[in-house]
């Protein structure tokens, strides 16, 4: 994850509501580029053009496609060739009667789907009983499929949910069939002018499904017949109203429904297209896909929703807790707990519940299982390697879900990998472009590569398409900084004002940015704020990254007693990861070697397979340490074979809930070595390569540090003129710095 990384997610008051591309506007068309761009030549679509761009770009507005689309109805219908029709449906016994069916709303996932069974029963809408069809239609487009909410007519509320999440989950483990994601349904819901998680009807599910281009809505059903419950699913081709497929079930009891909903879901598949070989492969028992329990799933349903719809991290953390207070062994309840655990900055639950729904990960579907296996690669034994394996394998068997190729990106960041991260992001995006996730780390990739303009570009267009979110604000602050645009940095800034569960990180990297220009005494009272918040929020793995950078800012600073208090103070609040690898480096330099070295063997035996730990945190640490131990450096060659297993993926984001930390610490300590070797050259070299990457510095003081390094390193090789400017550069950055700093006072003297 990039700082600009990982979760969720701004432009003029009129671009708010416009689809600014052709892909845009087909999209919300229901049809391709070509025909929208075929439209407005031969039936007058309303589109408009920036006639002051040298190639102007085109835009539209909904209300005006919505008032085109009335205007062509009318006409279409008369020119239109008639529809086959659909053979007439031959009643079933009239026992059998029923309430009539109502249209159901859609869900959101993954996969794609099938459908179509011979002499299947399907509860027909407005007719009053179950019809038997003879015949099965299969749609000629095996796109993406709109799943619409459950038509419960039993009075027992824990279907209204439960159900489609379950039917969801028994579709997603085919590699065939792809469900619309519940970020592109609430997107859909939004440009139609409704809130976005609004109930999915089959009528609303049929609209969302032909704006955005997709082919069958899949609606369903349940009402009680003595006592017996009777389930009926319905595929329908969202482009001409078709009837594909029904499929009845029943079950003598609410405990069995979930079984016969399973065995429909099968059926469906197949008669959808996907192959019996694909079906029986990929096809968990019933008990073994999710829960058995359905007050379980309605909880977890409800905690997904949450947590994808609204981006409530905490609100859906809660009902994920109750989904497992309910079902001890609900594996996915536990990885889904984790995901916010994650984004919450709580790594340690996080990996606690990873490990939990990895213990649990034999009572799965194969498709649950990768997802459950690929976080538990991340973010508990952190083997990066593995974790790219894991994703890029669910990729190629899931080839239409966006999550683990948009996650490979994360590991990509990781390893500094940016033009692989952006590859892996746009390919997230092309699969869903309505996730809020990816198009903050499309913001961040092009950060990360410093392509500043096509960031914001990016981040504007995210705002028109109604995906704003905080993070792309701290995004944008954090381009602002890089840009010295003080006006922009506080304008972004005012935008979070009202959002305190990004305060903390706002407040963090504006420390960090003030100890950058050696305002120490303002830089502790802004972290101390920030620890107070993260405390506050019941998150201390973050407050005690806050504290440990307090820490390493006064070990930068000189102020050595400060620093150690500091770094003893945030491994008291938290033991996690990311905090202890700070403080144990800001020990080393505040010149406690002991502690320092002490924290790194530690790292080691509680995180033996993390690429972080073992190729980045413990080099660092180690260099550090020997470095600044007061004593003469008599070997900077061991130093530097410390520091080699760090070189390949030197420029890796070390970020945790989208903070960041240690980039590039790696080599400056490199360049230290060399310093204490009195090899000025390739000193140079190291600080420069820091300063050549301000996009991945960041507010960090590290690239202050670096500039001061540069000027030592330039005047060891002789060239006094290229010293002298980077102890003014120095100098010029601290110009506003507090009184008695070491190293201010050491740049001053040189000048």
């Amino acid at each position: 994850m990039n700082k600009c990384s990982n979760v969720r997610l701004i432009a003029a008051a009129d671009s708010s509501t416009r689809l600014t591309s052709w892909k845009e506007i087909a999209s919300y068309l229901g049809c391709d580029a070509r025909t929208a761009q075929s439209w407005e030549k031969q039936e007058g679509l309303p589109i408009h053009r920036h006639a002051h761009q040298a190639r102007a770009s085109v835009y539209a507005f909904p209300e005006e496609l919505d008032a085109w689309l009335q205007r062509r109805k009318p006409q279409k219908a008369a020119e239109a060739e008639p529809i086959a029709p659909v053979p007439p449906p031959t009643p079933v016994s009239p026992k059998t009667t029923v309430p009539s069916q109502t249209p159901l709303p859609p869900r959101i996932g993954g996969r794609k789907w099938l459908l179509a069974a011979i002499g299947t029963l399907v509860l027909a809408g407005g007719a009053g009983c179950f019809w038997a069809y003879d015949h099965h239609q299969r749609p000629t487009n095996t796109s993406t499929l709109v799943l619409a909410d459950f038509t419960n007519t039993t009075g027992d509320v824990i279907f209204d949910h439960a159900l489609r999440q379950g039917l969801a989950a028994q579709l997603e483990q085919s590699p065939y069939l792809s469900l619309l994601s519940d970020a592109q349904v609430a997107q859909t819901l939004a440009l139609m002018g409704k809130e976005k998680d609004t109930r999915l009807t089959a009528d609303l599910a049929r609209e969302v499904c032909q704006r955005t281009g997709k082919a069958v809505v899949i609606d369903g059903s349940i009402i009680v017949l003595g006592n017996q419950y009777v389930l009926g699913l319905r595929a329908t081709n969202c482009q001409t109203g078709e009837i594909l497929d029904t499929e009845q079930a029943q079950a003598d009891s609410k405990e069995h429904v979930l079984d016969a909903m399973a065995k429909s879901a099968a059926k469906l598949r197949r008669h959808l297209g996907e192959s019996l070989a694909s079906v029986q492969k990929y096809d968990a028992p019933p008990e073994e896909v999710t829960t058995a329990s359905l007050d379980a799933l309605q909880a977890y349903s409800l905690g997904f929703r949450v947590h994808v719809v609204k981006l409530d991290e905490a609100g859906a953390a809660q009902l994920f807790q109750r989904a497992i207070a309910l079902d001890p062994k609900f594996a996915m309840a536990y990885a889904r707990l984790a995901v916010c655990n994650i984004n919450m900055g709580e790594q340690a639950q996080a990996a606690e519940n990873l490990r939990k729904a990895y213990e649990l990960r034999n009572h799965i579907s194969e498709h649950e299982g990768l997802f459950i296996l690929s976080l538990y690669h991340e973010f508990v034994t952190g083997n990066l390697d593995e974790a790219r394996k894991t994703y890029e394998l669910r990729s190629q068997i899931y080839a239409h879900d966006d999550i683990p190729i948009g996650n490979s990106g994360n590991v990509y960041f990781l390893l500094g990998q940016y033009d692989q991260a952006l590859d892996a992001t746009q390919e997230a995006l092309r699969r869903n472009p309505g996730s809020r996730i990816w198009n903050g780390n499309l913001v961040s990739a092009y950060m990360a590569l410093q392509r500043l303009p096509e960031a914001k570009a990016a981040a504007e267009s995210a705002r028109a398409r109604q995906l704003d979110s905080p993070w792309l604000h701290i995004c944008l602050y954090l381009i602002a900084f890089e840009q010295a645009d003080a006006p922009e940095m506080a304008r972004q800034a005012a935008q979070l004002k009202d959002v305190p569960e990004f305060q903390d990180i706002l407040l963090n990297y504006q420390a960090q940015a003030a100890a950058r220009e050696g305002r120490l005494n303002e830089a502790r009272s802004i972290s101390a704020q920030a620890v107070e918040m993260a405390l506050a929020d019941k998150q201390p793995d973050s407050a005690a990254l806050y504290l440990a950078q307090a820490a390493m800012n006064d070990a930068w600073a000189g102020n050595r007693t400060q620093a150690r208090q500091e770094a003893q103070k945030a491994l008291q609040i938290s033991s996690g990861r990311e905090g202890e690898a700070v403080a144990a480096v800001a020990l080393a330099v505040a010149g406690d070697s002991a502690e320092a070295l002490r924290l790194a063997s530690d790292l080691a035996r509680r995180f033996p397979e993390n690429t972080m730990v073992r190729d980045q945190y413990i080099p660092t640490i180690r260099a550090a340490a020997a470095l600044h131990s007061g004593a003469p450096v008599s070997n900077p060659g061991a130093i530097l074979h410390e520091l080699a297993p760090a070189l390949p993926n030197e420029f890796g984001s070390h970020a945790m809930e989208r903070v960041a930390y240690l980039t590039c610490y790696s080599t400056y300590f490199r360049g230290e070595a060399y310093l204490a070797g009195r090899q000025g050259a390739p000193a140079v070299a190291e600080f420069q390569k820091i300063l050549a990457h301000p996009q991945l510095t960041l507010t960090d003081p590290v690239s202050a540090m670096a500039t001061l390094g540069l000027a030592r390193a330039n005047e060891l090789t002789g060239d006094r003129a290229q010293s002298a400017a980077a102890y003014k550069n120095f100098q010029n950055l601290r110009k506003n710095a507090d009184s008695g700093l070491s190293p201010y006072l050491q740049a001053k003297a040189k000048l």
